[in-house]
């Protein structure tokens, strides 16, 4: 039973009576120019082919307790039979009102709850009690819980009290076709019970097979598993992948009954066949040489990964695999734990004795000798000494110069120049002492604040903020630099960007004035289009309420997403119209702007109202500050450096230890070119824009450093030849970046990189309206790293992004967890991976993905790349493990063609060395366009699998399962699956290194433990 319903200002899509979809629509009526046809296909093609018993319209609008009503009153069959007298919602109908109003609005949860509810109101009458039940079974499967949602189906479909109609929907929905996978998540005796009746389509028969096998499998019961996926191989008309996975299943199901010699026949016969595809060999061949380690034979594992890993049947990710687990056996065989964590850590530069040190104290002198008794003042004088020192030539070991504790203000930027460089073994290292804390500042902290006084500014003032808010003049604290506001957001965020000024209260940022307080307004009465080129005119739309009362002679501007939820800019407003109501802005958006799209208001004296809020008058040289709750003892600070505190220009072998750097208007650490610069044990904290930046240069490290609160991103970092594949060797590693893209709102991930050859390893990165990582170029190395509470504010984003490159190639995203992601947006939507436009030839291997898909996006989202290898993936509670964006041949070509050629002029040329030989499949760039390899995924309590798959990627070895399927914590988040865990019976799938994922404790580290929490910014799905 089918209905649609409009009341002219949303339309909607009942199944059964129950509401699965619904989209605002307020336009006008479409008035029919022809006769309406329901069930029609033109060739096959543009619709269903349904067979209509039944159609009705009616006049108005019917409520959702009436098409529920008449939903129950069908009855199924060649002639649809209506009992006409219309059943009477009186007991029921609210409650099945406000659960569909829920839904409405997308809160399945509620809508589920409410529906619970009235499936067990002894009041209503059994056939809408059923219906209720079937509705939250609805409401779970809309929020990913799929497995629930069956249960409740299940026992709907054997229940001879529940109407014919909802008996069969309800076994029907226990049948889940899904390419690629089996979807068994109910118990082995449902699928066996419904596999008994003989209503169902080859198809489904099929798929019942497979799923009963499956769930035997699970259950523990591999030799019923292994006779229904026989039976299912018997079946007519198999499609030649789901044969080929069939048989590798075959093989699992000897595995899981420990028939070892048997499983390893199999899996051996499946490898040497040529005729099977070529993921299947390989799978087929690790799985062969994994029975030996499932048997605990640890030597036996160890020779046989050792002679598989030069096989050519293994693709090179396999071999790499082989490799690595042919050493973890060979540490089994030893009695040693099965992982050296230090496989995957890369040594800290090293720190010699130096044959020379320097002291620099707060109290010291830069005309005094450095001396540990006579010890300079500030970083620029230890640099001075040691040019001095340096036209005698540089003492065997180096110079190290030991800073000790205290706070030195830094009024303006270290400057570093080749002269300033150290060697391999003598290097130029600025250290703290041990046990000492120095920190330079680039901020003043504030004194004499008075309450406001003056007439005109109090009238301005909200009437319940009057008292409260304080006022500080700047020039009186010899603050004469009082920084401009300035375009920033998307595009806006490299290096250098426009500086920026903030205030913090006790360390924590303050917010400049803004309305509203919280979230955002939307464009209306919108009265200007986009400029040409992409270059936006200024814009002009009407405003209401409290923009009206401001005023807007002063700078007031506005951060909004003007076009796309993905490109948020700051516009400075140009005029209110009071009488008018008209808003114009002084500039335009990189896309113009569209009715309806988000913004806010910011630097609003009028909008000073609530703790920790601050204005600055530049005028006057005031600034305003509404102080924040609770504070017995305030410390505010405001930043003056408008530059970044050290840059370094062509400097090598210098190393920067326990230092902190905070408070500044523009960049933490530049380092353009040179060599073997390294930040650790670094805090990099507040600042307006980039924390730390690389340019070019080889082999600089930044390992073991805290970076937070930041206007723009945390580190950007670029290096190597794109066209000789000579890599940087950059490494940003067990760092912890934070409230990132504070300023920006977009594009300044905690890391980006660009260029051949960096490694981002072992990083927490977390809290960020928009995306944690950003990588472009070849061969970059992203592993171990945890990204959470990212993209909570846009869409179209993910944990790490990659965008418009179709040639590039080595690039590895390994054994990373991605964990709550997701702002709520669903025009596009929000993900762990995203690979967008083209992307093509990326590993992506053993991440986590967990809570980590929102909107039209799985967990990781595929968008018109092909080749992207996928594999050994964990996906636990996400909407969809994998969705695609799939392009058509004719774009993709084209695209493909203008990449290549523009890539030419800027002299990279894919069919010549050392790409056209390293990375031979480049020249056959244009073939095979949306093909993807997805194998080996594990697939946990998530509502789908792949989404929007064209129907040409490759998937074999994918296993769904509900619940803790060993798990070492679940409820703490720790994923590891424990060593005796079932899933190692069910299929080859390899330990991901759980406990190793994220920061580790080191001398390097600048803090530890260091703590963590989910922001209240995710928005779950």
């Amino acid at each position: 039973h089918v209905a649609v319903s409009w009341d002219r200002q949303q339309l909607r899509l009942y199944w059964n009576g129950v509401l699965t979809a619904a989209a605002p629509y307020t336009g006008p009526y479409t008035a029919p120019n022809g006769p309406l046809r329901i069930g029609f296909a033109d060739a096959g093609i543009g619709s269903l082919q349904l067979q209509v018993a039944e159609w009705i319209a009616y006049p108005t609008n019917l409520p959702p307790e009436v098409i529920a009503a008449h939903a129950l009153s069908a009855v199924p069959g060649p002639i649809a039979i209506r009992d006409t007298s219309r059943q009477s919602s009186a007991g029921w109908g609210d409650g099945w009102k406000s659960a569909t109003e829920a839904a409405a609005v997308g809160n399945w949860r509620e809508a589920e709850k409410q529906w619970s509810a009235l499936s067990e109101e002894a009041s209503a009458p059994a056939n809408i009690r059923a219906l209720a039940r079937f509705a939250s079974a609805v409401a779970k499967k809309q929020r990913s819980a799929t497995g629930q949602a069956i249960q409740t189906w299940a026992s709907l479909s054997q229940d001879p009290s529940v109407p014919q109609l909802l008996r069969l929907n309800s076994a029907a929905m226990c049948v889940i076709n899904r390419r690629g996978i089996i979807w068994a998540v109910s118990t082995p005796e449902l699928y066996e019970t419904l596999l008994q009746s003989a209503d169902w389509s080859p198809e489904e028969r099929q798929t019942l097979l497979l799923a009963a096998g499956q769930a035997a499998l699970q259950n523990g019961d591999p030799a019923t598993a292994r006779q229904r996926f026989e039976d299912a191989l018997k079946l007519a008309g198999l499609p030649a992948d789901l044969m080929w996975d069939l048989r590798l299943r075959l093989a699992h199901c000897l595995r899981a009954e420990k028939q070892w010699e048997a499983a390893r026949t199999a899996y051996r016969k499946i490898a040497d066949d040529a005729q099977a595809p070529a993921p299947v060999r390989s799978l087929s061949l690790l799985a062969w040489a994994s029975t030996y380690e499932q048997a605990a034979q640890w030597t036996e594992a160890a020779q046989a990964y050792r002679q598989i890993s030069q096989s050519s049947i293994l693709h090179p990710v396999h071999r790499w695999e082989a490799e690595e687990l042919a050493r973890e056996m060979e540490r089994l065989a030893q009695g040693l734990p099965r992982r050296d964590p230090n496989w995957h850590r890369t040594p800290a530069p090293a720190l010699p004795r130096p044959g020379l040190e320097l002291h620099v104290a707060p109290d010291g002198n830069d005309s005094n000798q450095g001396t540990a008794n006579v010890p300079l003042a500030s970083l620029e004088g230890a640099r001075n000494r040691i040019r001095e020192i340096k036209k005698t030539g540089l003492p065997a070991g180096g110079i190290t110069v030991w800073v000790h504790g205290g706070v030195y203000s830094m009024p303006q930027t270290l400057e570093l120049t080749e002269e300033d460089s150290g060697t391999s073994d003598s290097p130029i290292i600025f250290r703290a002492v041990e046990n000492e804390t120095p920190v330079f500042t680039g901020g003043v902290t504030l004194s004499g604040f008075q309450p406001v006084r003056d007439a005109n500014i109090l009238k301005r003032l909200p009437e319940v903020a009057r008292d409260k808010v304080l006022q500080v003049d700047l020039r009186a604290n010899r603050i004469e630099d009082l920084g401009s506001l300035g375009p920033r957001g998307f595009g806006l965020a490299g290096y250098p960007t426009h500086p920026w000024v903030d205030v913090y209260f006790n360390d924590q940022p303050g917010t400049l004035a803004r309305w509203p307080n919280e979230g955002f307004v939307n464009i209306k009465g919108l009265a200007s289009a986009a400029g040409d080129s992409g270059q936006g005119k200024p814009g002009t739309w009407t405003v209401e309420g409290r923009p009206l009362t401001w005023d807007s002679s002063n700078e007031i501007w506005m951060y909004g997403y003007w076009r796309y939820l993905w490109a948020g800019t700051t516009i400075r407003v140009a005029s209110i119209d009071r009488n008018s109501g008209r808003l114009t802005t002084a500039g335009g958006s990189n896309y113009g702007f569209a009715e309806g799209m988000p913004y806010y208001f910011f630097n609003v004296l009028e909008e000073l109202d609530q703790p920790g809020e601050w204005y600055l008058d530049r005028s006057s040289g005031i600034l305003y500050v509404y102080p924040p709750e609770n504070t017995s003892q305030l410390r505010v600070t405001l930043p003056v450096l408008s530059k970044p505190f050290i840059r370094m220009k062509n400097t090598s072998f210098v190393r920067f230890v326990k230092l902190t750097f905070e408070c500044g208007r523009a960049e933490g650490v530049v380092i353009d070119g040179g060599t073997d610069v390294a930040l650790l044990g670094c805090r990099i904290l507040r600042l307006g824009t980039n924390g730390v930046v690389i340019l070019g240069g080889t082999k600089h490290v930044v390992m073991g450093c805290d970076i937070g609160s930041v206007g723009a991103g945390g580190i950007r970092l670029a290096g190597g030849d794109e066209k000789t594949l000579t890599p940087s060797e950059h490494v940003v590693e067990n760092c912890h970046i934070w409230d990132f893209t504070r300023v920006d709102r977009n594009y300044a991930p905690a890391v980006h990189v660009d260029g051949v050859g960096s490694v981002i390893r072992h990083n927490l990165f977390h809290d960020s309206p928009h995306h944690g990582i950003r990588l472009e170029g070849f061969e970059h190395l992203v592993e171990l790293n945890e990204v959470h509470s990212v993209v909570y504010e846009s869409d179209d984003q993910s944990g790490i992004d990659m965008f418009g490159n179709p040639a590039s190639r080595g690039n590895i995203l390994r054994w990373n967890f991605w964990h709550h992601i997701g702002s709520g947006r669903d025009v596009a939507g929000q993900a762990g991976i995203r690979l967008d436009d083209m992307i093509s030839g990326v590993t992506v291997y053993g991440n986590v993905f967990y809570r980590s898909a929102g909107g039209h996006f799985g967990g990781l989202q595929i968008h018109g790349g092909k080749d992207n290898w996928a594999d050994n993936n964990l996906f636990i509670a996400c909407k969809a493990s994998v969705s695609f964006s799939a392009w058509n041949e004719a774009r993709w070509v084209e695209s493909v063609r203008n990449w290549l050629e523009n890539a030419r002029r800027r002299g990279l040329d894919v069919s010549r060395p050392p790409l056209s030989e390293k990375y031979p499949e480049l020249l056959r760039l244009e073939e095979n366009a949306n093909r993807n390899f997805i194998l080996r995924s594990l697939v946990i309590s998530c509502g789908e699998f792949a989404i929007r798959d064209p129907g040409v990627n490759v998937f074999f070895d994918n296993y769904a399962a509900e619940g803790d399927v060993g798990f070492v914590d679940p409820y703490r988040r720790q994923f590891a699956l424990n060593p005796d865990s079932a899933v190692f019976r069910w299929f080859a799938f390899r330990p991901i290194p759980f406990e190793e994922i994220g920061p580790y404790p080191s001398p390097e580290r600048a803090t530890w433990p260091i703590e963590h929490k989910v922001s209240p910014n995710y928005v779950a799905e």
